[in-house]
């Protein structure tokens, strides 16, 4: 499944921002911990694609020290099993660092980042060892509140400025 590496540099590997083409991500340390076992897995595996395909957000799993890749929700919510680095070394990509700086900040703990198409941190969750609360459903909802959020003030702002 798509696994986000900050150790990755190799060139052949999609960097997160083309990975992500244009859509919010949802970055998790331990998507496992958002399993819901009160569905049949299968039918709740094809809620998660149809709520995240259309909403235009793809989650993937974030491994900050290296090791395997995730074989959790994510992948099957994707369809993408490919390893994802986060910027390229020769690249000056500002949201891209300051990105990894939060990734690195939280990476002894379990987390949940939401991430705009520019790589833009929008929200941060930590949460405990006993596991997450709140499902990948919940998460998308309160992403999509955030987008329309940004949306709008994105308008009022170029409202402003054309006038």
């Amino acid at each position: 499944m798509a696994t986000l590496y900050l150790d990755h540099i190799n060139r052949s590997i999609p960097c997160i921002r083309d990975w992500l083409d244009g859509r919010w991500g949802l970055l998790c340390s331990h998507p496992s911990d958002f399993e819901d076992r009160s569905l049949e897995r299968d039918r709740w595996l094809q809620i998660l694609r149809h709520e995240f395909s259309a909403s235009g957000v793809k989650p993937i799993a974030s491994r900050c020290r290296g090791g395997e890749p995730d074989r959790s929700w994510v992948g099957s919510v994707t369809g993408d099993e490919r390893r994802v680095r986060l910027t390229h070394h020769d690249v000056i990509d500002i949201p891209a660092r300051r990105l990894r700086d939060a990734l690195l900040g939280v990476a002894a703990k379990r987390f949940v980042l939401v991430v705009d198409p520019a790589l833009r941190l929008r929200a941060a969750w930590s949460y405990g060892a006993c596991g997450a609360v709140i499902s990948p459903l919940a998460l998308l909802g309160v992403i999509n509140v955030m987008r329309r959020a940004a949306a709008a003030r994105d308008e009022v702002d170029w409202h402003c400025r054309a006038a």
